[in-house]
């Protein structure tokens, strides 16, 4: 049974899988997007003079995972119960990320009338830096990226995705109006990885064995910036 976790400590949800609340500059003709996007969040419901909404203009319905705020360098970790394998991602707008392919087929196939069992991959997007490399082999709760503001983003964040996807960790249902990913909500449980992590080891000590703390050590820049995002929320 496939099982999607936090893969940041920082719990905020900014935007879900459907919504549209992005908006970017569009040319003088009012056709044609500005590229590299500049993005910025609706105001009061509606894009501002200039700018339209975001998805649409690149063949979705609507936003296509959950973005959550987060902290420059915050960490990342793997949070689905799979292994997989890494790849990573770049855009032309200058995002940086990271998929986790699913070594296996994990999850039955719910687009139209396939049923047949699928690989899925993680998407985490928008990151400051990657931390594993082309073609490691990943479990859950390994640390992956650190959080950042890259590519289309209005703010520090990351966003969470799930897709199906090829052997190869090539999208496939790229047609389904939101580039291959689907709604992971029914397969999602609001804990930070790291935890469920911690809990597992622990069930698995000898009683008053001490257990390690989830998160791995922060430099001193992560620490700042995370004090700067939790007095500023």
């Amino acid at each position: 049974m496939l099982s999607i976790y936090r893969p940041i400590e920082s719990s905020r949800v900014t935007q879900v899988f459907g919504a549209n609340g992005v908006c970017t500059q569009m040319m003088d003709n009012g056709v044609f997007p500005i590229r590299p996007f500049r993005t910025t969040p609706k105001q009061g419901g509606v894009c501002p003079w200039g700018y339209k909404e975001f998805y649409p203009l690149t063949g979705m319905k609507g936003h296509n995972g959950v973005d959550r705020a987060a902290w420059v360098g915050e960490p990342i970790y793997h949070s689905a119960n799979f292994d997989g394998i890494a790849h990573l991602e770049t855009d032309k707008d200058g995002g940086i990320g990271v998929d986790i392919v699913s070594v296996k087929n994990v999850l039955n196939c719910t687009e139209g009338t396939c049923k047949a069992m699928h690989r899925v991959k993680k998407r985490f997007w928008h990151c400051s830096k990657v931390l594993v490399t082309e073609g490691q082999l990943v479990k859950m709760g390994d640390l992956i990226a650190l959080a950042g503001n890259t590519g289309a983003s209005t703010g520090v964040h990351v966003h969470d995705a799930t897709k199906w996807c090829a052997d190869d960790g090539g999208a496939v249902h790229r047609d389904n109006g939101y580039l291959g990913a689907f709604d992971d909500s029914a397969y999602y449980k609001d804990e930070f990885v790291r935890d469920v992590i911690q809990q597992k080891e622990k069930m698995l000590l000898p009683e008053g064995c001490p257990v390690q703390k989830g998160e791995v050590p922060l430099d001193w820049g992560q620490k700042f910036n995370k004090f700067l995002f939790w007095i500023t929320k």
